[in-house]
């Protein structure tokens, strides 16, 4: 394989890897409003989607056209580590990869304990999936398996195609029409609510 300019590998010389928009869109998706936040955000009711619009208009519309901006103006491999070590130099861009992977550790460690109760559920064993060695086993080696696949691979681009369907799209979905049809079976919103 061939180095881009970017650092990244790709058959292509000069040719820079890049997620697609749907992709794209279902990774964002999946970080702020997945599966598991459903049941969450239905407890709020219709106040809910003014939080949402808020949320998009004034936090992820602003971020999206700033990150766009800069994509434009470096396209290399790189994102936010490339913007600022061209804006503030290398100790800058160094700090933002660090901040950039020290605030993915809550989540990561939030996603891996879910891995232990459910792997208790699966094996009919309630104890294991509740002790507590189990579930730290279960986030570290969550954590420690992907940042060594990461290292090899673009999970993100691999996992993104498939898991975004999986676990995003397709629960999603059926979530929708299982609500529509208790809508129609109910007969209105204020029954179903």
């Amino acid at each position: 394989m061939n180095k881009d300019n970017g650092g990244g590998t790709t058959k292509n010389p000069g040719v820079v890897s890049k997620v697609g928009t749907l992709a794209f869109v279902g990774m964002t998706c999946a970080l702020v409003a997945n599966v598991r936040n459903v049941p969450s955000v239905a407890s709020t009711g219709w106040a809910m989607f003014f939080y949402m619009i808020v949320a998009v208009l004034f936090y992820g519309f602003p971020i999206s056209m700033i990150a766009g901006e800069y994509a434009g103006m470096f396209p290399k491999a790189g994102g936010p580590e490339l913007w600022v070590t061209h804006s503030l130099g290398k100790k800058w861009g160094f700090v933002t990869s660090w901040l950039l992977w020290v605030q993915m550790f809550p989540g990561m460690v939030m996603v891996a304990s879910v891995l232990a109760p459910m792997l208790g559920e699966v094996f009919n064993n309630h104890a294991l999936g509740n002790n507590k060695l189990f579930i730290l086993v279960c986030i570290l080696g969550v954590y420690w398996g992907v940042t060594l696949l990461n290292l090899k691979f673009d999970m993100a681009k691999i996992v993104g195609k498939i898991g975004i369907w999986l676990g995003l799209y397709i629960p999603v979905s059926i979530l929708l029409v299982l609500g529509i049809a208790a809508l129609v079976k109910k007969g209105s919103i204020q029954t179903v609510l």
